[in-house]
C-alpha cells in the first residue's frame, strides 16, 4: 500500500490555496439555485426568512440556498432580534446586513420582497410578501407568518425539483 507523506512544500501549497481562494459570504447568492429575500433593513424579515428557508430546505433535502439583503441595510442585527433568533435555535454569529445589488437580483432563482421596491428593472421571478406582521412589534406573529409562506415555497420548489428529475 503506497504511503502518503506531506512535505513542507505540499503543506505550503494547500495553505496558499485555502488563503488565496475567495470565500463565499455565508449568504451570498450563488446563482440560479438561490432564493433572495429582501426587506428594508435586511436584519429582520429577510433574515428570518433566510434562516427559516435554509432550515426547511435542509429538512426536505432541497439543494437551494438563501440570502438576506436590505434596500437600506442596518449596520447590525438589532440585539432583540439576535436574542429572539437564539431562542429559536439560530446562531448568526458575526453576520451583518448587506445592501441588495443588481447582481444579487439577477443571479437569484427567485426574489421575495417584504414591503419594499427593488432598485432594479428586473420584474420577473419576484414575489411580494407585503403586509405581514412586524416582527419588531410581535416577533412570534411575524416569525409564524413568514414560516407559513416559507413552508409553501419550499413545497413548491421541491415539487418543481421532483418534476425536473422525472423528465
Amino acid at each position: 500500500m503506497p504511503q502518503f507523506r506531506l512535505t513542507t512544500a505540499t503543506l505550503m501549497l494547500v495553505l496558499w490555496v485555502c488563503v488565496s481562494t475567495p470565500a463565499r459570504a455565508a449568504d451570498q447568492p450563488a446563482g440560479a439555485q438561490t432564493v433572495l429575500f429582501v426587506c428594508e433593513h435586511g436584519s429582520v424579515k429577510s433574515l428570518l426568512a433566510k434562516l427559516l428557508f435554509e432550515q426547511a430546505a435542509a429538512r426536505e433535502g432541497l439543494a437551494v440556498s438563501a440570502a438576506s439583503r436590505g434596500t437600506a441595510p442596518d449596520a447590525a442585527v438589532p440585539d432583540w432580534m439576535r436574542t429572539a433568533l437564539e431562542r429559536d435555535g439560530f446562531d448568526i454569529g458575526p453576520w451583518t446586513p448587506t445592501a441588495v445589488s443588481e447582481e444579487d437580483i439577477r443571479g437569484a432563482r427567485l426574489v421575495v420582497t417584504f414591503d419594499v421596491s427593488l432598485p432594479s428593472k428586473v420584474d420577473t421571478g419576484i414575489e411580494r410578501w407585503d403586509g405581514l406582521p412586524a416582527a419588531s412589534k410581535d416577533y412570534v406573529a411575524g416569525r409564524d407568518a413568514i414560516a407559513v409562506r416559507i413552508e409553501r415555497l419550499v413545497a413548491e420548489l421541491k415539487r418543481a425539483a421532483e418534476a425536473e428529475r422525472s423528465r
